[in-house]
């Protein structure tokens, strides 16, 4: 069985190294054109590009999936079956129609619910108990295909998005590799969406990173572990953005106090934000401008914090 892999961050290099591993035939990926990264705007390959390469696997970097360049290309290698996971694009009908049987997309969620570009993000700032893994084939619109294979599992109190993000993933390579045969030999019976059920999440932006202290201390907790790393979650401090790198949220019978968004400095030198319900725990901040520290040293240079009231 012949695969094309579609694919560009470090998260899906997961299911491509399965699909190496496997008994199909990778014959080529498809991935970002290479880009400047990091401070110094070096242009670096991406991490799907990397793996295919050292494993001998041919790699298209289209500028343009609809160019006939591309298109011919994909055509020639007369793949089976695509399969997308992040590939960050957009993929025209004209590519979906060039595999023999079909394109399977991996989505971090249980289909119909959390369609769209932030599944992961979406399940924990909702406080959802479980999650899971979807195998799609895809068709024309998003996240709306019939689904081959489906896998639940718990998410932790703890979990943050690369946390949930790399265990639903590493589920969904599993998933894909036990019906992918069945799927390329036409035997797999294929279950339509109940779109009545379906939920849209939403392009996650830097702003939505912005801490409500009217909020509860589970949801503000929440919304720091679904926003990890990236925007990541802030407060306003002095008319400046106090980014909160580490925070916990405290033993129950700690309820705080004052009005939400009060800071607390308790005996032990323990830092408490006061929320609409409950409080959490600051454990590491970073001023606009400034490198992340622990909270005791920011508290030190910065005497009045545990007398202000956050986001005013």
């Amino acid at each position: 069985m012949k695969i094309i892999y579609f694919g560009t961050p470090e998260v899906a290099t997961i299911p491509l190294q399965h699909l190496i591993e496997s008994d199909v035939e990778v014959v080529a990926v498809v991935t970002q054109p290479d880009k400047p990264v990091g401070r110094n705007k070096k242009v670096s390959p991406t991490p799907v590009k990397k793996l295919a390469e050292a494993s001998g696997i041919k790699v298209f970097q289209p500028e343009n999936l609809k160019s006939d360049v591309s298109l011919k290309g994909l055509k020639e290698l007369e793949a089976d079956v695509f399969v997308v996971f992040a590939y960050g694009k957009i993929i025209p009908q004209s590519v979906l129609d060039i595999p023999k049987v079909g394109t399977l997309n991996i989505h971090p969620s249980l289909l119909p619910k959390y369609r769209g570009p932030s599944p992961v993000q979406s399940a924990i700032l909702d406080q959802a108990k479980e999650t899971g893994v979807t195998i799609i084939e895809v068709d024309r619109d998003m996240d709306h295909g019939p689904i081959l294979a489906q896998s639940k599992t718990l998410i932790s109190a703890d979990d943050t998005t690369p946390d949930l993000l790399e265990k639903l993933v590493i589920m969904g390579s599993n998933l894909l590799i036990q019906n992918i045969g069945v799927h390329a030999e036409g035997k797999a019976k294929l279950l339509n969406q109940d779109h009545t059920q379906a939920t849209l999440t939403k392009m996650v932006k830097k702003g939505d990173g912005q801490i409500n202290w009217s909020d509860s201390a589970e949801q503000i907790y929440a919304q720091f572990r679904a926003y990890h790393p990236w925007p990541g979650v802030y407060t306003i401090y002095k008319d400046k953005r106090l980014k909160i790198g580490k925070m916990s949220l405290p033993n129950s019978d700690f309820t705080g106090s004052g009005v939400p968004g009060s800071v607390i400095l308790n005996d032990n030198g323990i830092i408490h934000i006061t929320c609409s319900t409950g409080a959490v725990e600051l454990l590491e901040v970073q001023v606009e401008g400034k490198s992340a520290m622990p909270v005791a040293d920011f508290v030190r240079g910065n005497k009045d914090f545990s007398k202000s009231v956050l986001g005013s």
